[in-house]
């Protein structure tokens, strides 16, 4: 009986689904079918049952190993060593800024100061017909003649670029005479004498030892007349001049040159009628 429940007892954990280890099945088995003096055979029914509990024992715990389930691994890439990082190129060095060369200045063209002195001419345009003008209001007609006076200059001024400099300009003019010739007599009618101050911008296309250049210059006229016939002649006055000229600069050294040059003086106002055509001839210092 006793061996019974012990069957019973596997059975029941086997349905549980309890494993059942099959040393401890075999021990069983051993005890129920022969007891405990050894191992015989009582009777060939007995076999049979212990065999068919033995397989139904086994079948039971085979059915409580779940199998796991089948999973395809996924191929293992093959590994390949990174390449290296190719090195950065050096960045190639920014080339030098060249300096500009400078400029080499001509030593006739350098910037300072300057002084010259000259010798000029100069001629009345509308003299003549101003005094022809008033001795005709007189019931006169006379030929005449005016002289053209001689005089001097001075300037003083500062070459401030290669092309470019600035001065002051003092010129005098001496008396001049206008005459009328009276039946082959010559009669002094009216002595004219004038000086002007202006300032000057000149500039120089060149700058080597021959130096054409133009000018340009507003100043003051001053006029002082000396009335010889009562021809009611303005005889003293002052008035704003304007100058345009040009010229040329020679150059014997660095320091020394000579220069001529020629213009126009056009005054203003009631001193219009003195305009006058100016040449000049002079040395020329430069610091």
């Amino acid at each position: 009986m006793s061996r019974a429940i012990v069957f019973s007892t596997l059975l029941t954990r086997s349905g549980r689904g309890a494993p059942v280890q099959l040393a401890t099945l075999g021990r069983a088995l051993r005890h129920a079918a022969c007891g405990s003096d050894g191992f015989g055979i009582r009777s060939t029914a007995c076999l049979a049952v212990l065999l068919t509990l033995l397989l139904f024992a086994i079948s039971a715990q085979a059915d409580d190993i779940e199998p796991e389930p089948y999973t395809e691994s996924a191929p293992v890439a093959e590994t390949q060593p990174e390449p290296e990082p190719e090195p950065e190129p050096e960045p190639e060095p920014e080339p030098a800024m060249e300096e500009p060369e400078p400029v080499e200045v001509s030593e006739y063209a350098r910037d300072g100061f300057y002084l010259a002195a000259a010798m000029s001419g100069t001629w009345y345009t509308d003299v003549n017909d101003d005094v022809r003008e008033r001795l005709e209001a007189l019931g006169y007609s006379f030929p005449m003649e005016i002289e053209k006076p001689l005089g001097l200059g001075l300037r003083a001024g500062y070459r401030f670029h290669p092309h470019l400099a600035a001065e002051a300009q003092f010129q005098w003019y001496a008396s001049s005479d206008v005459e009328l010739d009276v039946r082959t007599n010559k009669a002094n009618a009216i002595q004219i004498e004038t000086l002007s101050f202006t300032g000057n911008l000149k500039a120089y296309p060149l700058t080597g030892r021959v130096q054409p250049f133009l000018l340009a210059g507003i100043g003051v006229m001053n006029y002082d007349a000396d009335e010889k016939l009562p021809l009611g002649i303005r005889t003293s006055g002052d008035a704003f001049v304007a100058r345009f000229g040009g010229g040329v600069d020679f150059y014997v050294t660095e320091k020394v040159g000579f220069f001529v040059d020629g213009g126009y003086l056009l005054p203003t106002g009631k001193l219009d009628n003195l305009k006058q055509v100016i040449w000049s001839v002079g040395f020329q210092y430069r610091f």
